[in-house]
């Protein structure tokens, strides 16, 4: 069985918590965030392969890069991410563990490293 997985998730991060929008009394994600959590499961997917997601616990460490050094929050992207690897790299989000971030600059190369592991 496959213990854990990497992956790179290319270009410049959203952050969910700024990203919904109200309408009719109900609150959604901005298309933006929708087509980044697409794009990173199709990322999370291909690295994944043909794996039944994880059941059991996991762990998650992450290196975001963004592209400048603007304020921002490390816990920004961290939703978005988790979301965009429900049902495909695990059943669902509840099962982490653990979450380790690093927050960097890359000017050239915004980017998330992703690496997961299962906890048996």
């Amino acid at each position: 069985m496959l213990t854990k997985v990497n992956f790179i998730i290319p270009g410049n991060t959203v952050s969910k918590s700024n990203s919904y929008r109200i309408a009719n009394r109900r609150l959604y994600k901005t298309a933006q965030v929708k087509q980044w959590e697409a794009m990173a499961s199709q990322i999370a997917a291909a690295s994944w392969g043909h794996h039944n997601p994880f059941e059991y616990k996991i762990g998650i460490r992450a290196r975001i890069y963004f592209k400048d050094a603007r304020r921002r929050d490390i816990d920004g992207p961290l939703k978005s991410l988790l979301d965009s690897m429900n049902g495909i790299i695990y059943k669902d989000d509840s099962q982490v563990r653990e979450i380790n971030i690093i927050k960097d600059i890359d000017r050239d190369f915004p980017r998330i490293e992703v690496e997961i592991s299962c906890y048996k």
